[in-house]
């Protein structure tokens, strides 16, 4: 239920519109009677918190990063164990996962979405550029993990997740139709997804790779077409101030 309230000091002479000069300006309060609370702001504020209420995957335009979240997000990632706090953290404030995207528009990020009955990666993440759909599918691992093995093979944590993201685009290839199926007609609503969706892998930290690994890794994606491999740095750095 909304519930809409204006109130605006009358002056003395014939109002012609909301100034200073003429007194108080009109002032409005709008209240949206959702759980968990009620919200109270602007018009212009309720009627944006409605449309991400009718999408709560809709990530807003792009905004700085404030530095209080930015230095929760870093704690987050020193304090972890696994990747889990993580995911969390993320679920919350999923602008977090969007700072590399490059178009402004059409941002949405989908925590754990199942695909079929088989696979959930840990996140779905989408833009609209030119109204067109792009996708990644993201996989964390442990901010402790390593990359390469001492031998300069893939690590076994950095493995599963190369494994992860080719089942799912395998499970995209088999599946196509209904993955881009609207979720009206009983489908996943994946508009526009294939098997060539843009893997994003986020594992460990750049003060544990090794003097080689950096190389390694890009010769990694080099081969492996349609994936990115990012230490948890990268997305600190993006949320950063200066990011």
């Amino acid at each position: 239920m909304v519930l809409l309230a204006l109130t605006c000091h009358r002056p003395s002479r014939a109002w012609s519109g909301p100034s200073e000069r003429q007194g108080e300006p009109m002032r409005r309060r709008v209240s949206l009677d959702t759980p968990p609370g009620t919200f109270s702001g602007t018009l212009g504020e309720l009627l944006k918190r409605k449309r991400q209420n009718d999408d709560p995957y809709h990530v807003p335009w792009l905004e700085p990063i404030a530095p209080t979240l930015a230095r929760k997000f870093r704690f987050c990632v020193d304090r972890a164990v696994d990747e889990r706090p993580i995911q969390r953290f993320l679920e919350k404030h999923p602008t977090l996962l969007v700072r590399h995207l490059t178009c402004r528009k059409g941002r949405c990020v989908l925590p754990q979405k199942r695909l079929g009955a088989e696979f959930v990666p840990d996140c779905v993440v989408s833009e609209k550029d030119s109204g067109v759909h792009k996708w990644w599918l993201v996989e964390l691992e442990s901010p402790r993990a390593r990359l390469f093995t001492n031998n300069g093979v893939p690590a076994r944590e950095l493995s599963h997740a190369m494994r992860q993201v080719r089942e799912w685009r395998s499970w995209l290839r088999a599946n196509r139709p209904y993955a881009v199926q609207p979720r009206s007609e009983k489908g996943l609503g994946l508009t526009g997804i294939d098997a060539t969706a843009q893997g994003l892998i986020l594992i460990g930290r750049e003060a544990s790779l090794g003097p080689d690994d950096v190389e390694r890794r890009k010769e990694l994606e080099a081969d492996t077409p349609h994936l990115t491999i990012h230490t948890y740095d990268w997305l600190l750095n993006l949320a950063s101030p200066q990011g």
